[in-house]
C-alpha cells in the first residue's frame, strides 16, 4: 500500500510541473531568424555607394570606402577586393571595365527603391525611379541583430539570380 501511495504521489508531482511547449513554431525557429531583416539597408548602401563613386576618382579610395562600410558583411568586402584586384591584374589601366556592385558600366545616381524581396533567400531587387530599365539584385542577411548587405551585382550573387542585362 505504501508503494502505491508513493507511486501516485510521484505521478501527481510530475504531472503538476509546467509543461514546456516544444512544439510551437516559435520555439523551433533559430534565435537569429526571429529578428526581422531590415531590407532598407540595401537602399541605404546602394544610395551611399552611388553617391561616393560619383565623387571618387581613385579606385583605392573606393576600396577603402568599401572596407570601412558598416553596412557590409566581411564576405562582401573580401570578394569585392578579390574581384577588383583580379580585374587590375588583367588590365592595369581599366581594371574590370564595369562596376561589380552594379554589374554594369552605367547606373542611376539616385532614387533607389526595392521592387522585389525573396525573404527566404534574402535576395532583393532594387531599381531606380529615374531609370526604369535599371535593376540590380542584392542580398541582405541578418548578422546578430544587424541587417547587412552580403551581395550586390556580381558580388556574392549567383549568375542565375543576377539582373538581366
Amino acid at each position: 500500500m505504501k508503494n502505491s501511495i508513493l507511486l501516485l504521489l510521484m505521478i501527481s508531482l510530475f504531472s503538476c510541473q509546467p509543461k514546456k511547449d516544444t512544439d510551437t513554431t516559435e520555439n523551433n525557429i533559430p534565435e537569429a531568424s526571429k529578428t526581422t531583416i531590415d531590407y532598407k539597408v540595401a537602399i541605404q548602401f546602394i544610395s551611399d555607394y552611388a553617391h561616393f563613386i560619383n565623387t571618387a576618382t581613385d579606385p583605392k579610395a573606393t576600396l577603402s570606402w568599401i572596407q570601412q562600410s558598416k553596412l557590409l558583411t566581411s564576405g562582401f568586402k573580401e570578394n569585392y577586393t578579390r574581384i577588383m584586384e583580379e580585374g587590375l591584374k588583367e588590365d592595369p589601366e581599366l581594371g574590370l571595365g564595369f562596376d561589380p556592385v552594379f554589374d554594369g558600366q552605367d547606373y542611376p545616381d539616385n532614387n533607389y527603391t526595392i521592387t522585389a524581396i525573396d525573404s527566404l533567400s534574402g535576395f532583393v531587387t532594387v531599381s531606380s525611379d529615374s531609370w526604369k530599365d535599371f535593376e540590380v539584385v542584392m542580398r541582405v542577411i541578418q548578422n546578430g541583430k544587424q541587417s547587412l548587405v552580403d551581395g550586390s551585382g556580381i558580388i556574392n550573387i549567383p549568375e542565375n539570380k543576377r539582373a538581366q542585362r
